[in-house]
């Protein structure tokens, strides 16, 4: 690496070409901040001492690999957004002096411009061009250095060019040449073996912070060749880039890069964001040993498609895109478990039907706990886990057994939870649920649908403070607290184009006026075109209509205590790092009881798993639990999943049953019998206990 300080015009003078390699990011300073700074800082330089210079930052070259001995090729590594603005600066100030009467003394003319600092005069097509940028800014810097501004699409490179040629048109230029030349720089030239992606990643004390994306794409691309880049980039890269598309998706991507790893490494606990681009790293790092670079960016665009569909939508098949939408509207939270799915669905291990379905679940969960108004911080954390317990040939049970287990302490609502939400909270006030609410409420299973997007929300009893005599008249000396109690009430709101119309009229001039409830269409005001009156008790009545409609379109979950228990067991399983009967620490006769036991009861059949646990061995069936063997200083507690009143029917009465001494089992309360077995019992008591137990074993076939 060799460093040295330089002024920047002499940096850009000769022949040369600086390059923007693909891996780098678009250009993106803005003309009111970052424009407006380097115009400050050349005003400054300008009116600086004669030999005071301004630091402009520094720039990190190397060779581009393919340079020839007459027109030296660099990549720039950092440096590109200060390179590009200045490049900006002088061919506004080339075309302004083009179009002036005179060129000031001391200021270069047009053709000295181009020639020194922006143009390789005597070279052909793009090696004309003394810089280079990125493909997407590419053909834009050159049209304008070309004269040809009409082709330069709108955007960063357009307008802050025409920004310097505004403020070009009311400033000295002589000011201006002499503030550019006392520009200095850091060139620092890095050498082959210099590690170029460590420099990238380092040399970010000044300019536009490093986005995910820019990491990523640098770590991604590059220590390839220049042309392997380039293919890489056209066939790949571009089209993520094109799925996430603007700065104000710039988030949604280093959401996607979280969530991608996440997935892959199937982790249950979310990566923190300071160390995604770590994670990401270290994930690319590992799978290069045996995938491709072509291989591990085929999988990443697939799985960019999926995020983006579900999050930015939208998405070709229409089934999927409603649902997509909908979950959109309540969290982004779930992309993550929504791309797992996806990636089951893509192996056919999951049927369109099923995948469905767990959109339903899913989206049902985040409305129904919307309504309901319970916690959603950490839904993240939860959809995280979620997806990594999603088995690829069991995914519809995994998300139900899932839920069932409350993922982070989340809680499915019931229906009665729902419905009880629905009946009591004022919906109108929570401008998350109402409209969508409503809007679905009016289309599902409804072949006459209607646009309801230019709808407003009526409260048919209205909300004004002072109702009209005909509303208090109706309603009766009560007319307030019904008023307070109802009017934000699910009952009472509905979708109308007639809002401004409707004012706090009559209920009666709300049924009969024109484009009134009597006229209207929409299935959502059915009931309320049926009544003769409007007061609290149709506005229940209707609430309790609605409700039961909404308990039927957001479904709630119906899993079966078995398929949970074995989820559990899995879980419990994989967490067991090999532990073995052999590591529980217990004296020599009390394991010579517990080894006993343990071979007898392993004799009731083939299907028995053992797992091991750091103080107690549990012993299931088919993935649910039927005995639970804590060892104890002189004997052994031992749980069985046998009712009481059972047990005591198949053993003798005199049978010594012990209740305190299990505070280290898990199962302590699943266990309904508990007793307790001494070292050293003999054949009949070790036999009356797997009388019990074989019952316990065989409730569970």
């Amino acid at each position: 690496m060799d460093a040295r300080k330089t002024s920047l015009v002499e940096f850009l003078n000769g022949k040369k070409q600086f390059l923007i390699p693909i891996f780098q990011r678009d250009y993106a300073w803005v003309d009111s901040k970052d424009c407006a700074q380097l115009w400050s800082d050349v005003l400054h330089a300008a009116t600086a001492e004669a030999d005071s210079r301004h630091f402009f930052g520094s720039i990190v070259h190397k060779s581009a690999g393919d340079s020839g001995p007459t027109l030296p090729r660099w990549l720039i590594i950092d440096g590109q957004q200060r390179l590009t603005t200045l490049t900006l600066l002088l061919l506004a100030l080339r075309d302004h002096i083009t179009s002036a009467d005179a060129v000031p003394a001391g200021v270069p003319t047009s053709e000295e411009l181009d020639d020194d600092y922006l143009l390789n005069r005597h070279r052909s097509g793009h090696d004309r061009y003394r810089l280079l940028l990125r493909r997407r800014n590419r053909d834009d810097l050159c049209h304008l250095i070309d004269h040809d501004h009409e082709l330069a699409q709108p955007g960063r490179i357009k307008t802050n060019y025409e920004w310097f040629r505004r403020r070009l048109a009311r400033t000295d230029l002589q000011t201006v040449w002499r503030g550019v030349t006392q520009l200095v720089v850091v060139e620092v030239t890095l050498d082959p073996p210099d590690d170029a992606q460590a420099i990238y990643e380092s040399l970010n004390s000044t300019g536009l912070p490093l986005r995910i994306s820019d990491l990523v794409r640098n770590y991604i691309l590059i220590g390839l060749p220049l042309d392997i880049q380039n293919r890489m980039w056209e066939r790949y890269w571009r089209e993520i880039e094109d799925l996430f598309p603007s700065q104000s998706k710039g988030q949604v991507f280093d959401d996607f890069v979280r969530d991608y790893v996440d997935l892959i490494r199937r982790r249950e606990i979310r990566t923190k964001a300071e160390n995604i681009y770590r994670s990401f790293r270290d994930l690319w790092r590992d799978r290069r040993r045996t995938m491709s670079v072509d291989a591990l960016l085929a999988e990443m665009v697939r799985h960019a498609r999926w995020y983006a569909s579900v999050r930015l939508g939208p998405d070709e098949i229409a089934a999927r895109e409603k649902r997509y939408a909908r979950i959109r509207r309540l969290s982004a939270a779930p992309s993550i478990a929504v791309m797992r799915l996806l990636k089951c669905r893509e192996h056919d291990e999951l049927d369109e039907k099923q995948f469905l379905e767990s959109l339903d679940l899913i989206e049902s969960f985040l409305f129904r706990r919307a309504v309901c108004d319970w916690p959603t911080n950490a839904y993240d954390k939860a959809f995280t886990s979620l997806a990594a317990k999603i088995r690829t040939d069991e995914a519809l049970t995994d998300v139900k057994t899932a839920f069932k287990r409350r993922l982070w302490g989340y809680k499915f609502p019931s229906d009665a939870d729902f419905r009880r939400a629905l009946s009591e909270r004022d919906i109108y006030r929570s401008s998350r649920i109402c409209r969508p609410l409503l809007e679905r409420l009016e289309s599902h299973d409804h072949k006459a649908r209607h646009d309801t997007g230019a709808y407003t929300i009526e409260h048919i009893l209205p909300q004004n403070a002072e109702l009209n005599d005909e509303w208090i008249n109706a309603l009766g000396t009560e007319w307030r607290d019904i008023q307070n109690t109802w009017v934000h009430r699910l009952g009472n709101l509905t979708l109308t184009a007639y809002n401004a119309e409707y004012g706090d009229r009559s209920f009666q001039d709300k049924k009969t006026m024109k484009g009134g409830f009597r006229q209207s269409a929409l299935k959502l005001n059915l009931f309320v075109n049926e009544q003769d009156e409007w007061t609290a008790a149709e506005i229940k009545a209707r609430t309790s209509e609605l409700a039961d409609e909404a308990v039927m379109i957001w479904p709630a979950l119906r899993v079966r205590d078995a398929l949970v228990e074995q989820a559990k067991f899995r879980d419990e399983e994989g967490h067991a790092g090999g532990r073995t009967t052999k590591d529980i620490p217990m004296q020599q006769p009390v394991r010579s009881t517990f080894e006993k036991l343990l071979e007898k009861v392993l004799d009731l059949g083939p299907d028995i798993r053992v797992l091991a646990h750091s103080k107690s061995v549990s012993l299931h069936r088919a993935g649910r639990y039927f005995l639970e063997i804590v060892p104890r200083k002189y004997d052994l507690s031992v749980l069985i999943r046998l009712d009481i009143g059972e047990a005591r029917e198949l053993v003798d009465s005199k049978w010594s049953w012990e209740f305190t001494r299990t505070q280290n089992a898990r199962y302590r309360d699943q266990m309904s019998t508990k007793f307790w077995i001494w070292s050293g019992a003999d054949e009949e008591v070790v036999n009356t206990a797997m009388k019990l137990i074989r019952s316990a074993y065989a409730a569970l076939e």
